[in-house]
């Protein structure tokens, strides 16, 4: 079966770039062949461009000027960054892309913060809810996610015809799935892609050293104001480990040993794998401290519903610490036993959706 893949696969962020590869991992080993579907509008490429004059004229005189010193400024480190992430894709990612003119049985859309309004437009885009030319037979999503629900009721209205246009809805969030379904729709929650892999298909992916080890504590640091420093330094210090940090956002600086400004997806999941404790503000830097059986707190100053919907269902709730919170340094102990087991029950039902509702002649 052709299947085309509609997500942010040229995004130059972690967790957009894993879960693509995620997907098409998991739909070729099942036999079909798979691509993404090339499609990144002008906003896209300017939100990751170096620089953009349609950008700079956007922001106003003033704000242009600004954006423009911005851009002089930190060309250096956004170059690298710019490189490193496009190294990635085009090992990764660009072999296996296909066109918006191509013919396909089916066209997934998802995963990923898809159906969000769109950075650059302030809109829904209507193209990744399946309202589009491309030809194909069937048109569905799968863990598609939202981010920020809307509460305007035209928004509300808008999302309920573009509903109209997938053959099948699947999204990542609990929220979510409840506006689906009172938008008059069927609707499953599944898992987000990285988590129907093991740790040994990720290890085995990008050849992670499973016998190298690091005393460290590993900070994700993707939304400001999510953890108090001090208060990771404090736990590190009495653990006797090291701190590590790996920046999710732009931040300009200097790599070295314990400070991660530019690094690739590969990196980030080396980093999390060797850990001895995991902290983070990013959903994925969640997932991948699940599928690697690491301790881990997390915390998201906005934006948590994902989060807790995943660790609710596996029982977690606990190791989601609200916003600069103080840090228990005595730390209970995970079951990851148990954890595989739910987590189990959870991949089968997803694969389920893939395999047999979906992927069907």
């Amino acid at each position: 079966m052709k299947i085309g893949i509609l997500t942010y696969h040229r995004s130059h962020n972690y967790g957009a770039l894993l879960q693509a590869i995620a997907l098409r991992y998991v739909l070729t080993e099942k036999g079909h062949d798979v691509s993404f579907v090339d499609y990144w509008p002008a906003y896209h490429k300017r939100f990751y461009s170096l620089f953009s004059f349609h950008e700079m004229k956007q922001k106003g005189f003033k704000g242009g000027l600004l954006y423009l010193k911005k851009c002089v400024l930190d060309y250096s480190f956004r170059h690298e960054r710019f490189a490193t992430f496009q190294s990635f894709i085009h090992q990764y990612i660009e072999p296996y892309l296909s066109s918006c003119s191509d013919s396909y049985d089916m066209i997934i859309h998802g995963s990923d913060q898809i159906w969000r309004k769109q950075i650059g437009t302030k809109m829904y885009n209507p193209i990744y809810f399946g309202n589009h030319n491309i030809k194909c037979s069937k048109r569905v999503s799968y863990a598609a996610s939202m981010g920020v629900l809307p509460t305007k009721e035209s928004d509300i209205q808008l999302l309920k015809s573009y509903f109209a246009c997938l053959d099948a809805i699947s999204v990542r969030e609990t929220d979510l799935k409840v506006l689906v379904q009172n938008c008059g729709y069927t609707c499953e929650q599944h898992l987000d892609p990285t988590l129907l892999l093991s740790k040994e298909q990720w290890c085995s992916i990008f050849n992670i050293n499973q016998k190298k080890t690091g005393d460290y504590v590993l900070y994700y640091d993707l939304l400001e104001d999510s953890f108090d420093m001090t208060e990771i330094q404090r736990f590190a210090s009495a653990h006797h480990l090291t701190l590590k940090t790996i920046f999710g956002r732009q931040s300009s600086g200097k790599n070295t040993d314990d400070k991660f400004y530019v690094a690739n997806p590969k990196t980030l999941l080396d980093l999390i794998y060797h850990a001895s404790f995991v902290f983070t503000s990013s959903f994925h830097g969640l997932v991948f401290a699940l599928i690697f059986h690491k301790p881990f707190y997390a915390s998201f100053s906005t934006n948590s519903g994902r989060a807790e919907s995943i660790l609710d269902v596996l029982k977690l709730k606990n190791y989601l610490i609200a916003p600069k919170s103080s840090i228990d340094q005595n730390y209970p102990i995970i079951d990851y036993q148990q954890v595989d087991e739910f987590l189990d029950v959870l991949r089968q039902k997803s694969l389920h959706y893939l395999e047999t509702f979906m992927i069907d002649k």
